[in-house]
């Protein structure tokens, strides 16, 4: 890191904000909107003395190659035509490990790395261990070989007839002679006895029929071929072996040099160095840096060398040639500049002197000490006397962030997060908690009484509905004939219709008292109804079961 130190003058000025920069003057703008209206005049907040500067860092990302291989086999030639083929698996592997040694050593996908990061905020400055993928390289090597299990003859030896392609006939065990089917084997007539049957002429046996005489049949497991299709292979003699190849980068991250003012490297630490790219800095990329004298000295032998153990993969190690070992190696690395704003501003924050760091070109400001916390103590007082009904809620609203959080509040954004997002500064994270905390008590207390008569009412109309239907012979009426499962579906429908009536009489009550009593604020339609509204629809559902067990006749689904 470098920066160029400020030209201050000689003596201070009398007014410091006359010689401030916008960058400076902008910063002084947003802590006095926070004072505005919040207990402290605006003009309480001055500016006693400021120190600006621009500072440059100067950043080297070392970009590690790493190929992933995916190998698989199948049988068959190869399939598809996007692959590099090879004559045989030896060449295959020569081939793999050749690529991947080649993009370890050679660099020449330098401007493709530079190009995607370029893409990022900030050209990737600060990313460590980030993953950069090259899909463009990606390579797919196959090559086919003769099948070992059948040496390429695409079929094994049949087990049943040896590889002749022919067994024993069964039928006439190999004679070629079977007895004779028209005498069976008497060699007379079985109509005439006194003559010669006229099949066997008296031999009692006749040529296989089944054989053709032949004593051989065609083996049924082969059909003849004197083998059986190879299983490893699929029949097809070949193995094919098939590696793809796929490339991506590992990055290591560091920024050089020292000299950083502390409250520079407090606002680096705090937003991190992978953020800067996001509005805080002006990020470049270079080819080099301006000068040798600018770059970090190397690290010490005590020191981790992110370097030093770079290519301890599959890629193998580095080395040089004999032409090249006088010369540095080149390495692949990408070097930024990133110029940012940072400023110290000692401030009398109405009384309070404290030095406040300002920082990137956001306007971040770091170490601004909760000046609000005392101011608001009375009004948080007041509100929490309004969430314990002793007192009213206006008493509490003199303040802008007091309206704030009731519109928080109202609008059901009460989140720690959502009040932090509009005092980010000058309130500390336990005074936001507590002010949201004892605002929702306090809407909750105004709104008590009414939301507990809606309540009520509620139950009551609903238990008088439930009342009518079961204890009397109106239910009876309605669903006689009715299947049990259709019975059950109606009564439990209109529990359901009275709890959900309960529930938006209950919401849209409240939306109204709000709204009656803050005119000027923004009141959803929906409305929490909180423990009250639990406890309506738990009445609701006793009275549902009290009308169920008066009822003076027995309901068809509760005998089944």
């Amino acid at each position: 890191m470098t920066f160029a130190p400020p030209v201050l003058p000689s003596e201070p000025p009398a007014n410091p904000e006359a010689v401030a920069s916008p960058y400076v003057l902008q910063a002084l703008k947003r802590l006095r909107h926070v004072a505005d209206g919040n207990g402290i005049d605006p003009n309480a907040l001055r500016l006693l003395e400021v120190t600006e500067a621009q500072y440059q860092l100067q950043g080297t990302m070392l970009l590690q190659p790493i190929v992933n291989r995916d190998a698989k086999q199948y049988s068959g030639a190869v399939r598809g035509n996007k692959h590099n083929v090879l004559p045989h698996a030896a060449a295959l592997q020569e081939e793999a490990a050749k690529i991947a040694d080649h993009f370890a050593r050679q660099f020449d996908w330098l401007p493709e790395a530079r190009r995607i990061l370029s893409t990022q905020p900030g050209g990737g400055f600060g990313q460590n261990d980030a993953r950069i993928d090259l899909p463009e390289r990606t390579v797919t090597l196959a090559a086919s070989s003769p099948c070992p299990t059948c040496q390429g003859n695409q079929l094994l030896n049949c087990p049943q007839c040896q590889s002749r392609g022919q067994v024993t006939c069964t039928h006439c065990r190999g004679q070629r002679q079977e007895t004779c089917p028209t005498c069976l084997g008497r060699g007379t007539n079985p109509m005439e006895p006194e003559q010669s049957c006229p099949t066997c002429n008296r031999q009692g046996r006749v040529p296989c029929r089944y054989c053709n005489a032949s004593g051989y049949l065609v083996c049924p497991t082969c059909r003849g071929k004197r083998g059986i299709p190879c299983n490893a292979c699929a029949g097809s003699g070949k193995i094919t072996e098939e590696v793809t190849l796929s490339f991506c980068l590992r990055t290591h991250f560091r920024v050089t040099g020292a000299g950083l003012p502390s409250g520079l490297r407090r606002g680096l630490d705090r937003l991190g160095l992978e953020q800067l790219g996001k509005g805080h800095a002006t990020i470049r990329m270079v080819e080099r840096f301006a000068s040798e004298e600018e770059e970090a000295p190397p690290p010490a032998a005590e020191e981790h060398d992110p370097y030093a153990s770079l290519w301890g993969n599959e890629t193998g190690g580095t080395h040089e040639t004999e032409a090249d070992e006088a010369a540095e190696p080149t390495k692949p690395e990408v070097y930024y500049l990133a110029e940012m704003p940072y400023a110290d501003l000692r401030m009398d924050l109405a009384g309070k002197k404290c030095l406040i760091n300002l920082f990137g070109l956001r306007g971040a400001l770091l170490a601004v000490p909760p000046f609000l916390d005392d101011v608001l103590a009375p009004a948080l007082e007041a509100l929490q006397q309004a969430a314990r009904g002793k007192a009213r809620i206006e008493a509490a609203l003199g303040f802008r962030i007091m309206k704030e959080a009731l519109a928080l509040q109202l609008q059901s954004k009460g989140t720690a997060q959502e009040l932090r997002r509009l005092y980010p500064i000058g309130l500390s994270p336990d005074m936001g908690k507590r002010i949201l905390q004892a605002m929702r008590q306090s809407l909750n207390q105004i709104t008590l009484r009414m939301r507990s008569a809606v309540a009520a009412g509620s139950a009551v109309i609903s238990g008088g509905i439930f009342a009518g239907l079961f204890d009397t012979s109106l239910h009876n009426g309605l669903t006689t004939g009715w299947p049990p499962a259709l019975v059950a579906a109606f009564d439990f429908g209109v529990l359901m219709a009275a709890c959900f009536g309960g529930w938006l009489a209950l919401s849209s009550a409240t939306r109204l008292w709000l709204h009656r009593r803050f005119p000027n604020m923004k009141v959803p339609v929906i409305q929490q109804t909180g423990k009250t509204g639990y406890m309506m629809i738990g009445g609701m559902v006793a009275l549902f079961a009290l009308a169920v067990i008066l009822c003076p006749h027995k309901l068809v689904w509760m005998v089944l």
